[in-house]
Formats: C-alpha cells, structure tokens, sequence
C-alpha cells in the first residue's frame, strides 16, 4: 500500500519498540525505497527534531515512531497512520 495507495503520502507508523522502529524504517528504505526516517526517545533531542521538521516540510513522507510521537502533531497532510506492532491497550490507537 506505500509503494501504490500511499506513494507520495504524508503518514506515520507506529511500533512497540524502538528496535521495531529502527529495522522497519531499514526495510522500507532498502528494500522498497520509501521516504521514511525513524523517531524515539533514544534518539537527541536535536536529531529528533530534524527529523521532525523534515516530515513536517515534506522532505520525509513517512515517520515511523513509538507511540509518544504523535502528541501534539498537528499536520494537514497526514493521510495515514499505521500501527506496525499492536499497541498493549486500547487507548493506543488514538
């Protein structure tokens, strides 16, 4: 569905973990060539926030995170939200 539906698609991915995050963000780019970068809490506060405005200004189509990134997020072009790895509660997916 990246590669078709969503080609070209502002979105973001949810996982569980940052490993999760880390290797899916690897797959995607290496073995589909999807726009994607990783963002979690081991990350700098510095290189998140590159990370971030990149998505924001649409240099990254895709954010694949852990659940604490999508707080506050406010941007017009998401057109999807996935969630890789099932979220331990139902409050997860809001």
């Amino acid at each position: 569905m990246l590669k078709s539906r969503f080609k070209n698609k502002s979105g973001i991915i949810y996982c569980l973990s940052k490993k999760d995050c880390e290797n899916l963000c690897e797959k995607l780019k290496s073995k589909y060539g999807v726009s994607c970068d990783y963002y979690h809490a081991e990350l700098s506060t510095e290189t998140r926030n590159e990370i971030q405005e990149k998505w924001m200004k649409n240099e990254t189509k895709i954010i694949i995170a852990t659940i604490a990134f999508g707080m506050g997020i406010n941007k017009r072009d998401v057109r999807f939200v996935i969630h890789y790895t099932m979220p331990k509660s139902l409050e997860g997916y809001a």
